[in-house]
């Protein structure tokens, strides 16, 4: 009896350590089930957060390439507004205290994309030279193709106290013939 009931507890005993077995084996592939699940929503997760990343960038660049296409069209004249752009040199005389006439806008037949502009100003020497700064800075793709610079002297009669009295000051004139981009 003693041969039978070891026996039996050797048997119970494989039985309980297969049973343990095969829980340890169902418990160790539920885990590697849910880790590779885990991996998978993981990888899902990085590859939304990546694309969320790559769009926002792109957006960025979007807007950066926006401002610079803003930025190099404001090199040119619109064909459309001419007119602003007339007032635009007009508008330097009047900070320079000068007077700017513009003679002559022709779009060119010979350069494509291009407008020849002719302007004339006349005042003293230094704002003469700040008009032409001004012109040379301006926020448009112009080139320079002569510059005529002359100076001449103007009489002014003033009457004092029934006193005519007699006044030369110098007067510069500048004749500047320029070719600007148009879009």
């Amino acid at each position: 009896m003693h041969k039978n009931r070891t026996i039996l507890l050797f048997g119970l005993s494989i039985v309980t350590s297969l049973l343990v077995i095969g829980v340890f084996i169902f418990f160790l592939i539920i885990i590697k089930n849910k880790n590779e699940h885990t991996k998978a929503v993981l990888t899902t997760l990085e590859n939304k957060n990546l694309k969320k990343l790559n769009a926002s960038a792109i957006t960025q660049k979007i807007t950066r390439i926006e401002d610079i296409h803003k930025v190099v069209d404001s090199y040119f004249v619109n064909p459309n507004e001419i007119d602003s752009f007339v007032n635009y040199l007009e508008n330097i005389g009047t900070n320079t205290n000068t007077v700017v006439n513009v003679e002559s806008v022709a779009v060119l037949t010979t350069i494509k994309n291009t407008i020849a502009v002719k302007i004339s100003a006349e005042g003293d020497f230094s704002n003469i030279m700040h008009t032409i700064q001004l012109l040379e800075n301006a926020p448009y793709k112009i080139h320079v193709q002569q510059i005529y610079l002359n100076k001449r002297i103007q009489t002014i009669t003033q009457d004092l106290k029934d006193v005519p009295k007699t006044k030369e000051i110098l007067v510069w004139h500048v004749d500047i013939s320029f070719v600007v981009l148009i879009s």
